[in-house]
């Protein structure tokens, strides 16, 4: 049998609690205190900085008991956000990266299919929305 090599985290994710923020839901918002350093499997390091600010993992609230916004896929989430809002990274690649890290978190495997599926599928508008920010 071959040994599957998953990325790794550096550390859990050290967050300051924003609470919620007006026009986007029922999401709750944290602010990361600390560097989160994830580093792939392919061995590409990706360094989301202290003060980077997130909205968890984007599940609409009608789906929380299946993907709660509260999970053990938080870091990864906080890593799909920050490549999709703050770098040049292909949308491909951004949620190949968050199946990647879910994987390395020991995401229950239907679920984090389920998440990269959300996330392949209808994450387009957000990414199109990141990109835009990213020009003005």
């Amino acid at each position: 049998m071959v040994a599957v090599e998953y990325g790794k985290f550096n550390d859990d994710p050290t967050v300051k609690e924003l609470g919620y923020r007006k026009g986007t839901g029922r999401r709750p918002w944290v602010r990361l205190t600390e560097d989160l350093i994830y580093t792939t499997s392919t061995g590409y390091t990706i360094t989301v900085p202290a003060g980077f600010e997130s909205d968890k993992a984007s599940v609409p609230w009608f789906f929380w008991r299946l993907c709660p916004a509260d999970s053990d896929a938080n870091a990864a989430a906080y890593v799909h956000d920050y490549l999709y809002r703050e770098t040049k990274c292909s949308k491909v690649l951004a949620d190949a990266i968050f199946l990647d890290a879910m994987m390395a978190l020991d995401v229950e495997p239907w679920r984090r299919k389920l998440m990269y599926k959300a996330v392949a599928y209808f994450g387009g508008g957000a990414f199109r929305k990141c990109r835009k920010e990213q020009k003005e």
